[in-house]
């Protein structure tokens, strides 16, 4: 997405992101203003609303490019029945951005961030199961999918958070291993072996 846009474009936004992540380190997210971080970019406060309608959407918008990076690591891995480089790659992506996902951690906006992870973690994990899983459950409850979607991006999210807080201690090819240990036994009894088939009914 980010390579279809203008490259003056994707330079004031880096430069606005940078500015928050900045500013991020030296004060409460809540306490940060458009015009301090239109300031801290050297751009006018009009220019920040060109390309984003809040502080929110500006914080997202740095997420996404994260993961966009992140998707394009995987992109050869997706369609391998072993998910442990989607895992690891994910790991290696969070320590890349270890400055910023610490001062996140520290914000109120985690049910923001939440929320967006939960979109990526739907995204990567269609992929694979389209991929690996479909053949195996075919005709497999929506609601059921939506269930485990959700648990893995709640479980994922949660790993990573207690990697963060504990100063990574471990490298991430072993928080790969450790965060599918914890999510391959529930995405095999409710997507492979459908366990959840006649406990939760079709819309």
């Amino acid at each position: 997405m980010n390579d279809r846009l203008d490259p003056r474009v994707r330079r004031t936004r880096a430069a606005l992101q940078k500015a928050l992540i900045g500013l991020m380190s030296e004060k409460d997210y809540q306490k940060i203003s458009i015009s301090e971080i239109a300031d801290r970019a050297g751009l006018a406060r009009p220019t920040f609303y060109l390309h984003y309608s809040s502080k929110d959407e500006l914080l997202l918008g740095y997420m996404d490019s994260m993961f966009e990076d992140y998707m394009e690591q995987i992109a050869p891995f997706v369609g391998q029945a072993d998910p442990t480089l989607l895992t690891q790659k994910l790991f290696e992506q969070v320590q890349n951005n270890a400055e910023f996902i610490h001062l996140l951690s520290k914000t109120e906006t985690s049910f923001i961030v939440l929320e967006r992870f939960q979109d990526y973690i739907h995204e990567v994990l269609h992929l694979f199961v389209r991929d690996n899983v479909k053949q195996a459950a075919p005709n497999l409850n929506p609601n059921v999918y939506d269930f485990a979607i959700a648990s893995m991006a709640g479980a994922s999210y949660a790993v990573v958070d207690q990697w963060i807080r504990k100063g990574m201690p471990y490298p991430p090819e072993i928080m790969g291993e450790v965060l599918l240990a914890l999510t391959r036994p529930m995405l095999s009894n409710i997507l492979v072996e459908n366990t959840l088939a006649n406990v939760v009914p079709e819309e």
